[in-house]
């Protein structure tokens, strides 16, 4: 049975995640999930580090229209803007074994990190 992906390092996490979008958008290519393996290898050194961030970044990109929704990302003059407590979340939340995060669990704890440690923070502002 697959584990669930470990906990990684929120500022390691927001970083990684930041220059995967950035370089996909450079390159006008949607990255594999090898590809992505080996930007988080290059950056953590490890494998079980890189197949966690690789679960993870899918697990938060197949959730990205539910944050907009729920008013955690914001589309602001183009660009998207994201709540701290979206990157705390995708780097500390129990994942399901395939990587996945399940939803309801997840936004709990965006909203945890939103109304407690970034209760000042505003999209935007």
């Amino acid at each position: 049975m697959p584990k669930r992906a470990p906990i990684l390092d929120v500022t390691a996490f927001t970083y990684l995640f930041y220059y995967v979008m950035y370089e996909s958008e450079e390159t006008d290519d949607t990255f594999d999930d090898n590809e992505i393996f080996a930007l988080a290898f290059e950056a953590l050194g490890s494998d079980d580090l890189a197949l966690a961030f690789v679960a993870r970044f899918r697990g938060l990109i197949r959730l990205l229209e539910l944050l907009e929704t729920e008013g955690y990302i914001a589309n602001i003059e183009g660009e998207m803007k994201f709540h701290p407590g979206v990157f705390e979340a995708a780097a500390t939340a129990r994942t399901r074994a395939n990587g996945n995060f399940p939803e309801k669990p997840f936004l709990q704890k965006v909203s945890q990190f939103a109304d407690g440690k970034y209760r000042d923070f505003r999209l935007g502002a």
